[in-house]
């Protein structure tokens, strides 16, 4: 699910755990903004884009 991805993502260091405050991005899922309980699948498309836009 998304909230598992941000975190996977979160991991990876300083750097993307800053990046990737909860409500600093929003999530598309097959361009359409996705909350954080959606579940990615294989071949899905995820986006990840500034919440302040």
């Amino acid at each position: 699910d998304i909230t598992g991805l941000l975190a996977w993502l979160r991991e990876r260091g300083p750097r993307w755990a800053g990046v990737l405050q909860s409500d600093a991005v929003k999530v598309t899922v097959n361009k359409s903004f996705a909350g954080p309980g959606t579940q990615v699948r294989d071949g899905d498309e995820v986006a990840i884009v500034s919440a302040h836009s």
